[in-house]
């Protein structure tokens, strides 16, 4: 309910636009919930078409005068990059605007914006390019009669669709492919049968139709190139077909199909990632049986029921469990308590057992399963169970394996912590350790910075006596966290020369320098001399470049 109603209010184009005009009028950069938002907002043309934010479209990047106009014209002209991202979100609007002031000449990359727009079923984007292209007389005729034959296929016009096939060459398989996509797409029998008989089909098309009709879930497609005689009454594996993983739909379909299916033991194995009832279906149906990674793979994906049934019904065995696969449908607490039922059913009842890896992968969010291995089984972990817990921000297993375990600490415990952003984790170990235990690394600040976690560079600059031994300036600069690189300058952290290290950037015209955010961010702060910039910029001739700088010397004449 809050996600519709911030919805309803924030693509509201009159509060929107109060709320960034706001933003806008403020001469600070970095905040990151407003301004750097903000900033990356404008700055893409592909954020606003991918959020249709049309309005400010035109007034960032299309009206006269505005910032960076020149810049942002040479980067519009023909961009077929951004043509396509509008096609892909429909966004007509957009391409019209294109369209309008000249910075799309349809006649240069008409087929490709039109072949995407036919795949991607864009209707409207699909009949403005038709009057457009007439219009500039640009010459698609032949893409025309493909276009009316897709529709037909869609509608399951099979009097239109027998019309316009009779004219494509048997042999042009290339020219039936994308209809018979559409056909299989909706289920059209009787189209998909007009258009095969005007072709000479090998095996390679019936083997792409086998696997078109399975990835859109038109299994009754199958069943019918069977009837008809297009694919052989015989046995088939579940590759030639096009499926590995047996959904809810298709085990449905499999149930009733007179196609002669072949299940291997691998085919037994994937099985019991998902489905009791497949599993059981599966094991009635084939004479391979399964291998021990059947158990393995439900274990590790949580299907305690398949476990039991594998373990009441086989006699395969499994590997020893080593890891879990986290579903992202279930929430932690759900993961903790079903895994550690199985855990403890799974020591009771087998003999496999687990892995160290195993203890290493639940110290990261489980204490209670970590604390039953550790009382109850003899694997034991590795030193990453430690490394684990401290990068998910476990305080609590992290002072469980310590005080409890005799695997060393991981000589790069600091560093991973660090990247991960577990402030409170760093806070601990700092609080808590004796001198030296934890190898804290010089490299600390560094750290931090490349985590892009101000929280933990300011807690670092506060409470301890690290620096900055690397360039972290350039890394904060590069990633456009200027809020970061901001609070850097401004307390001193950076130790080299940065006006000189910025200067030799700029003279490398591969640089992130050149990223025209990072320049525009320079030219208004007051890091370095700007006719500096500005004269090594031009040395480093590019088009890009050039029109950024025209832009910056014009508004500071307005100034």
């Amino acid at each position: 309910m809050k996600s519709e109603l911030f919805k309803l209010v924030f693509n509201n184009t009159v509060i929107r636009s109060n709320i960034f005009n706001q933003f806008q009028n403020k001469e600070i950069y970095g905040c990151r919930t407003s301004k750097y938002r903000w900033i990356q907002l404008i700055n893409s043309p592909f954020l606003l078409i991918q959020y249709n934010y049309f309005d400010l479209f035109v007034q960032h990047w299309i009206t006269v005068g505005c910032n960076n106009y020149h810049y942002k014209q040479l980067k519009l002209k023909n961009n077929i990059e951004i043509v396509k991202t509008a096609i892909r979100f429909n966004r007509l609007n957009f391409i019209k605007c294109l369209v309008e002031n000249n910075h799309l000449d349809l006649s240069i990359h008409s087929k490709a914006i039109f072949d995407l727009s036919l795949s991607k079923r864009k209707k409207d984007i699909v009949e403005y390019l038709k009057l457009a292209f007439s219009s500039n007389n640009v010459d698609i005729s032949t893409i025309y009669p493909s276009l009316e034959l897709l529709e037909a296929c869609e509608s399951n016009d099979l009097e239109t669709v027998k019309r316009l096939s009779s004219t494509i060459p048997n042999d042009q398989f290339k020219e039936t492919y994308p209809p018979l996509c559409k056909a299989i797409s909706h289920g059209h029998v009787q189209i998909i049968d007009s258009l095969l008989s005007n072709q000479t089909v090998g095996d390679e098309l019936y083997y792409k139709i086998n696997r078109l009709a399975v990835s859109y879930c038109q299994f009754q497609v199958l069943d019918w190139l069977l009837s008809k005689g297009y694919i052989e009454d015989r046995e088939y594996q579940t590759s030639e077909l096009g499926f590995s993983i047996i959904h809810k739909d298709l085990f449905q379909w499999m149930r009733t199909t007179k196609i002669r299916i072949n299940f291997t033991s691998t085919d037994f194995d994937l099985a019991a990632r998902n489905s009791l009832d497949v599993v059981k279906w599966i094991n009635d149906h084939s004479n391979q049986g399964c291998s021990n990674k059947a158990m393995y793979n439900a274990f590790i994906n949580l299907k305690f029921g398949i476990v039991k049934w594998l373990h009441e019904n086989r006699t395969e065995g499994s590997f020893p469990i080593d890891r879990i696969c986290f579903n992202p449908r279930m929430t932690k607490d759900l993961v903790e308590k079903i895994l550690f039922e199985m855990v403890k059913w799974y020591h009771q009842n087998r003999t496999e057992g687990f892995t160290a890896d195993f203890m290493d992968c639940v110290a990261s969010f489980s204490l209670d399963i970590v604390k039953f291995l550790h009382y109850n089984r003899t694997e034991g972990c590795t030193s990453k169970a430690m490394l684990n817990a401290g990068m998910s921000g476990q305080i609590e297993i992290f002072k469980f394996l310590k005080d409890n375990r005799t695997e060393d600490v991981p000589i790069d415990l600091i560093y991973h912590i660090c990247i991960k952003g577990q402030l409170e984790m760093i806070q601990y170990l700092y609080e808590t350790g004796e001198p030296d235990e934890y190898n804290w690394s010089w490299k600390l600040m560094d750290f931090a910075v490349q985590s892009s976690n101000l929280d933990m560079v300011k807690w670092i600059h506060q409470n301890t006596t690290f620096s900055s031994i690397t360039n972290t300036f350039d890394i904060a600069l590069c990633k456009k966290d200027f809020e970061m690189v901001q609070y850097l300058v401004d307390n001193k952290l950076c130790t080299n020369d940065l006006e000189s290290t910025t200067l030799i950037q700029v003279e490398n015209p591969s640089s992130y320098i050149f990223i025209i955010e990072i320049v525009d961010w320079l030219m208004k702060s007051n890091l370095l001399d700007k006719s500096k910039l500005v004269k090594l910029a031009k040395k480093c001739y590019t088009p890009t470049l050039k029109a950024f700088f025209k832009d910056y010397n014009s508004n500071r004449k307005k100034k």
